[in-house]
C-alpha cells in the first residue's frame, strides 16, 4: 500500500500503520543499528539535511517507543 507498513501486535490484536518514511525508520530499528546511523540512512534517501533527518527519526522513535513496539 504506497510503502505503508502494518504492524500487528499478537497480545491485543492491535493494528498499526505506518506510512512510508515511518515503515522506513521501523525497518531500520533492528536493535544492532545506532541511532545516527538511522539518521544518516534516512538523510541519504529522503535527501534531507541531517538535522531534519534526525528531528524525523527521533519523532518516529519516540512514539513507536510510545506504543510500546520498540524496546529500549
Amino acid at each position: 500500500m504506497n510503502g505503508e507498513k502494518l504492524i500487528l501486535e499478537p497480545d491485543s490484536g492491535t493494528v498499526h500503520q505506518l506510512n512510508a518514511t515511518a515503515g522506513f525508520v521501523w525497518e531500520l530499528c533492528d536493535g544492532r543499528t545506532p541511532i545516527a546511523k538511522i539518521v544518516s540512512t534516512f538523510a541519504s534517501r529522503y535527501r534531507i539535511s541531517q538535522t531534519v533527518a534526525e528531528r524525523d527519526v527521533r519523532a518516529v522513535v519516540g512514539q513507536l517507543s510510545a506504543l510500546r513496539l520498540l524496546k529500549e
